[in-house]
């Protein structure tokens, strides 16, 4: 019997490729003919299939299982704002047909369903500077001269007063 390499993507971000029977059925899974390892409560779904160019990834795993089984690797959307328990098994498909999946195709296939990742080493170097600079008629200090308030007593004043007229009431 023919094997295919599908993924597990384990609890702890790790991906792992594991071989199945290439003639498994991919509509009604057999959970116990796959070691799949960290598993969540109840029976293994499937949650996704994402269709590309000639063939879909498809996601089975658990939403639902105990604390500290949670698997922490970012999936794409519609299943990016999830929560699965223990490993996600990750398959590749044509027409119900299974078909080899690699990590690297996986990390490919995650790169085009985020929208791609920007490389941030090849951004456009070529800034316009005259943004940046700081522009010598653009002052926020006022440079008016200061004029004094006729009706301001300062406190020392204020508290000279207050003694003269306690000095008074004696």
């Amino acid at each position: 019997m023919s094997k295919i390499n599908c993924l597990l993507l384990n609890t702890n971000t790790k991906i792992k490729c594991i071989k199945i029977d290439s003639n498994t059925d991919i509509n009604n899974l057999d959970i116990e003919a796959i070691q799949i390892g960290k598993k969540g409560n109840g029976d293994i779904k499937r949650f996704c299939d994402w269709k590309l160019d000639n063939y879909t990834i498809s996601i089975f795993g658990w939403k639902d299982g105990s604390p500290g089984t949670e698997n922490k690797t970012e999936l794409p959307p519609p299943e990016d704002k999830d929560l699965y328990f223990g490993n996600i098994l990750v398959i590749k498909s044509q027409n119900d047909t299974l078909e080899n999946l690699t990590t690297a195709e996986f990390n490919l296939f995650i790169e085009k369903a985020n929208g791609g990742f920007e490389d941030l080493g090849d951004e456009d170097t070529d800034t316009d500077n005259d943004d940046n600079e700081y522009d010598l008629n653009d002052s926020f200090i006022d440079d008016s001269p200061i004029q004094a308030n006729p009706n301001y007593t300062s406190e020392s004043e204020m508290s000279d007063r207050i003694t003269d007229e306690s000095d008074l009431s004696d």
